[in-house]
């Protein structure tokens, strides 16, 4: 999801992305998501995504993750224009040998 963001490529960043997505308690579901995701790629001609660590709990088909994002965005010169530090908890659920995002919560920190 990372590199698609990157690459701003909302399609593939989407493919990880359950049908039944519901972000921060049922305010934006998976087309909501895909919205922000198009609206980020047509304000910023660079987009860059740090991750801090990430700390998974697995509980068999079934996983959360946490972890701080710094999101950078602009019109790709030396340094990015604006960006932003977020606290992000997802759930994740085994769809095959695949692992999709079916719930998440973010919170700006910074």
């Amino acid at each position: 999801m990372q590199h698609a963001a990157e690459a701003r490529d909302p399609r593939q960043f989407m493919e990880h992305v359950a049908s039944d997505f519901s972000g921060n308690q049922g305010s934006v579901d998976r087309e909501g998501l895909h919205n922000l995701m198009r609206a980020i790629v047509l304000r910023n001609e660079k987009v860059g995504v740090t991750l801090g660590p990430i700390d998974v709990d697995v509980q068999g088909n079934r996983a959360t993750a946490s972890l701080m994002a710094t999101l950078t965005g602009g019109r790709g010169g030396l340094l990015p224009e604006h960006g932003a530090i977020y606290s992000i908890k997802s759930g994740w659920r085994r769809d095959g040998k695949d692992w999709i995002c079916f719930a998440a919560t973010w919170e700006e920190k910074l």
